[in-house]
């Protein structure tokens, strides 16, 4: 009885807490509507954060086809910029939209223009444990997108999802092609012809296979005041196949190193995917990293000659090596536009040299600076400094 009793009580309380409203936040689908078919969208535009209240099972059954945002570009009607409302599109009956933003976003129309280009095929889900994919291949093989010509000049694959779950033999399936963004969202504002593609799927008895990611190695150092904005990957995500023991432990793959010695400025290298002994890549091992360098809007970088003080009595430099400093220097964007090369020196502190070759190690206290300017680094660290009797 006080089994029944027990399981009564956990059944009601299972019932009364799948009705209890919560609050959650979602990303949802942002749809164009009514943009004239002359013209595109140029910005990447993929989601809208939304908040909203319901029932645990409610909140946990919204999707994108359930939960949807469109922008209204009726008024859009010859290129240029524009301020447009979101507002939303789709939302069950059952679910309270408490916020979303953003609220309105500017976009920039252009004259549509389309391009050609690869579909990849990528799987979903975890096959059968004796099985994975040999192959996945998507017909047709590439599909016409339809953008803003500045837009398009960033995509360069659609991608076609297809779920594998518990599959153990081949078979063919409709998938959609899509064109996504690094975090794997849909782009609204491309359009792809024809939206569907089918995907043949070939199963076969044995090693697994995964899709993964990509995460870059360096080697070499910036310059100082530079640094790592960005990195893009051409493909960004790679098949990899080998045992499941091996692939089940892995989140993502690196590159081998990229070089950033003496980088001042974005560059494309070609590198490879770094491998896990056991593992192979499903095609070339190529790969096209795409570094983007920042720096910082109030650095400066000159070439100091260095000054001498402290010298000891009875002698002097006859040699440098190097002859000069290499210094990064930060402040106001405008002072430092402003700034000559003899508003910045470097007193090379001598005391206690001797006769012959000596190693100087530099401090930033060396430095003579003018007023709020600082710096950022400088190189080398150490100056090699001949001293002779006069």
């Amino acid at each position: 009885m006080r089994w029944v009793i027990l399981i009564a009580a956990i059944l009601v309380w299972i019932n009364v807490y799948a009705f209890i409203d919560r609050t959650v936040t979602v990303s949802a689908p942002l749809l164009i509507k009514n943009l004239s078919e002359n013209l595109a969208i140029a910005e990447p535009l993929t989601v809208v954060d939304a908040t909203v209240i319901g029932g645990i099972r409610d909140t946990a059954r919204l999707s994108g086809e359930t939960l949807q945002f469109s922008l209204d570009a009726s008024e859009v009607t010859t290129p240029g910029r524009y301020t447009l409302e979101i507002q939303p599109e789709l939302l069950p009956e059952s679910i309270k939209l408490v916020s979303f933003a953003p609220q309105q976003i500017q976009v920039t129309a252009e004259a549509i223009a389309s391009k050609s280009v690869p579909v990849t095929a990528l799987s979903q889900g975890v096959p059968n444990d004796k099985y994975s994919i040999n192959a996945l291949i998507a017909v047709p093989s590439e599909v016409l997108v339809f953008g803003a010509p500045s837009l398009l000049a960033q995509i360069s694959e659609a991608r076609a999802y297809v779920d594998v779950s518990r599959r153990r033999e081949s078979f063919t399936v409709p998938a959609a092609a899509t064109m996504q963004d690094a975090k794997n969202r849909t782009i609204s504002s491309l359009r792809v012809a024809p939206a569907t593609v089918k995907v043949n799927v070939e199963m076969i008895a044995g090693a697994s296979i995964r899709n993964l990611g990509l995460q870059p190695a360096f080697s070499g150092e910036l310059p100082g005041g530079f640094w790592v904005q960005e990195v893009k990957f051409e493909p960004m995500v790679v098949q990899v196949r080998g045992p499941h023991k091996i692939l089940g432990n892995l989140t993502s793959l690196f590159s081998t190193p990229i070089n950033l010695t003496d980088r001042r400025g974005s560059f494309n290298e070609q590198v490879a995917v770094n491998l896990p002994s056991g593992a192979e890549l499903v095609g070339e091992n190529l790969v096209m990293a795409q570094v983007a360098i920042g720096s910082s809007e109030g650095t400066r970088q000159l070439d100091i000659v260095p000054q001498y003080v402290n010298v000891t009595e009875g002698f002097g430099v006859t040699a440098t090596n190097p002859a000069s400093i290499q210094v990064v220097i930060s402040g106001d964007p405008k002072t430092i536009n402003q700034l000559k090369r003899s508003d910045v020196g470097l007193n090379l502190d001598l005391k206690g040299t001797l006769s012959g070759t000596n190693q100087i190690t530099i401090t930033p206290a060396m430095f003579i600076l003018p007023p709020n300017i600082q710096i950022v680094s400088f190189t080398p660290a150490t100056m090699e400094v001949i001293l002779s009797r006069l």
